[in-house]
């Protein structure tokens, strides 16, 4: 980036409290509202949680201070290393995020867990480790 921007830095929240995604297909909230809360305070150590459409994890971040074990889910990978970045600065580490970038279900992919066809090794799906 030659603006000299931290590529790796979440955009400052607007006046209105609402930041800028970085692909510029919306805004995603810089505190968590009501419905984020919930699903942060249903978070626990032994749960693996799922969240589609991460952004810059305003509700990972304090979901994973429960201790759980989070797959954030964002189609701009971009926005999944400023998560991690954001992780990593708060002293996170291990193997409790794991980010999957794309689409969910990936592009393309109708099929369904129990489907045992031998043609697919899962390689091309971010999602195969987690199902």
């Amino acid at each position: 980036d030659s603006s000299g921007a931290d590529s790796d830095a979440m955009p400052a929240a607007e006046k209105n409290g609402f930041v800028v995604t970085l692909n510029s297909m919306g805004y995603m909230t810089s505190s968590l509202d009501p419905y984020s809360q919930a699903f942060v305070d249903a978070c626990r150590s032994e749960h693996l949680v799922m969240e589609i459409g991460s952004a810059y994890g305003v509700a990972a971040l304090p979901a994973l201070e429960s201790g759980c074990s989070y797959v954030a889910n964002d189609l701009d990978e971009r926005h999944l290393n400023v998560l991690r970045k954001r992780f990593l600065e708060r002293g996170g580490g291990g193997d409790r995020l794991t980010l999957c970038p794309g689409s969910f279900p990936p592009s393309g992919n109708n099929k369904t867990n129990n489907n045992n066809s031998d043609d697919d090794d899962g390689k091309d799906d971010p999602f195969a480790a987690i199902v």
